[in-house]
């Protein structure tokens, strides 16, 4: 089995951590060898305020962020106002603004958002953009374990963590949906997700 993790960021990192380097470090381990017998490494980046966005915005996917960014004011707008909207509906209600293959993406962002919290928005951050991929052997008996380290001192500043991955076999095709997770012991929500190919 090959295990890819995708991680795209970390979001709402204190203050005190603006300017450090952090890379990811991904371990697969098994009850016999917790300290991790195969791991793999995101290359280092540095965090900063609204990092991601300043990232994005000198990319071609940043440029049509810019693009939809009116249309997901729009968006949020209509789900403030109490509504229980398909991504069909908000495609409808703004024609020839939105397909509702982005209006779901859109969506999924303002959800996301609305998760990582206020605190978060424009705070510290990093961009990792990063695809890792571990071996694994057993996946009802290993376990997996993502952590945010500041180097150059190898400090761990936040860890997630699953204790198996039996329930990804259960899954098809094998693999977790993109989503926000909270790093324990740290007040970071990282976008991460562990996923089989």
């Amino acid at each position: 089995w090959v295990l890819q993790v995708v991680v795209d960021c970390v979001t709402g990192l204190q203050e005190s951590r603006a300017n450090k380097t952090f890379q990811i470090r991904a371990l697969v381990s098994n009850s016999t060898q917790p300290g991790g017998i195969a791991q793999a490494k995101s290359p280092l980046q540095i965090s900063g305020r609204a990092a991601i966005a300043n990232a994005r915005l000198l990319s071609g996917q940043g440029q049509q962020d810019v693009l939809w960014a009116e249309v997901k004011q729009r968006i949020k707008v209509l789900l403030a106002k109490g509504g229980k909207w398909t991504p069909e509906e908000i495609s409808y209600i703004l024609p020839g603004m939105v397909p509702p293959d982005v209006a779901a993406r859109l969506m999924k962002e303002i959800e996301q958002e609305g998760l990582a919290g206020a605190e978060a928005e424009g705070g510290v951050e990093i961009l990792f953009e990063a695809q890792l991929r571990l071996e694994v052997e057993n996946p009802a008996q290993q376990g997996l374990r993502v952590e945010l380290v500041r180097e150059p001192d190898g400090v761990v500043e936040g860890v997630l963590e699953w204790r198996n991955l039996a329930w990804l076999t259960t899954k098809s095709p094998m693999e977790d949906e993109m989503q926000a997770y909270r790093l324990e012991g740290s007040e970071a929500a990282g976008a991460q997700s562990p996923g089989s190919g």
